[in-house]
This record gives C-alpha cells, sequence and structure tokens, in this order.
C-alpha cells in the first residue's frame, strides 16, 4: 500500500475528520470544570479519553482508525457472507 502524500498537516487533519465521523466521532472542544480546554472525540454517550491540544487528537485518532480499520472491514465481510 502506497503512502499518502499530503500537501499540507491541515489537509491531512481535515481528512482524519472526516474518517472519523464515518466511524460517528466528532472532535468537540469544551472547557472542563476547572478550567481547563481539552479537545475530546465524541460518539454517542461513549467515555472518551481528553487531550490538552487538538494535534495530540487527531494523531490518537489517526492511530484508533488503522487499528479499527481492518476490524471493521472483516466485520462487514462477515455481515456480508452471513446473509
Amino acid at each position: 500500500m502506497a503512502a499518502t502524500a499530503w500537501h499540507s498537516a491541515d489537509e491531512q487533519f481535515e481528512q482524519i475528520v472526516k474518517r472519523a465521523a464515518v466511524e460517528g466521532f466528532e472532535l468537540v472542544q469544551f472547557e472542563t470544570p476547572h478550567g481547563q480546554l481539552v479537545w475530546v472525540w465524541r460518539r454517542g454517550d461513549e467515555a472518551r479519553p481528553e487531550f490538552v491540544s487538538r494535534r495530540v487528537a487527531l494523531n490518537f485518532m489517526e492511530d484508533w482508525l488503522r487499528r479499527n480499520a481492518a476490524h471493521h472491514h472483516w466485520s462487514l465481510i462477515r455481515k456480508r457472507t452471513n446473509r
């Protein structure tokens, strides 16, 4: 598999946000009760880790998507063959 050539970090991050949205995630910044601004990937009511920087949140999601892509792919195949 060839590596994707990104023209800028913003373009790469935009693609991560789009891929995450397909999985039902939304990147949200909010202020904790202690006044700390954090980023979190929200999906339903699931508890998610909080990140102090957007860049770290995006790197986390990129890793999550990479790790779960193979699992997701095989789950779809199993669903199709079990019909």
